[in-house]
């Protein structure tokens, strides 16, 4: 996972290979990813495919919180997060 520069993170992680999401109205998937800082801001980027293909249905969104000197992860499949976030 990517440096985190908050207490909360999150990425989208392609399931067929483990690469994460660029961001952006085309998203590409590399090593290292878009790093959102805030529940609303991935919300946001998810939102623009409301009307368009959602290229994140193969995908999960990755929450990473720093707790001390540990991080906790959970991951939620991206189509539910988008409909259900937290």
């Amino acid at each position: 996972m990517t440096k985190l520069f908050n207490d909360v993170a999150y990425q989208v992680v392609r399931l067929s290979d483990n690469l994460f999401s660029t961001g952006g109205i085309t998203p590409y998937f590399y090593k290292r990813g878009k790093v959102w800082k805030s529940t609303s801001a991935l919300k946001l980027h998810f939102k623009y495919f409301i009307h368009r293909t959602f290229p994140y249905d193969n995908c999960n969104v990755v929450k990473s919180v720093r707790c001390g000197d540990k991080i906790i992860t959970t991951t939620y499949d991206a189509r539910k997060w988008m409909d259900n976030p937290e």
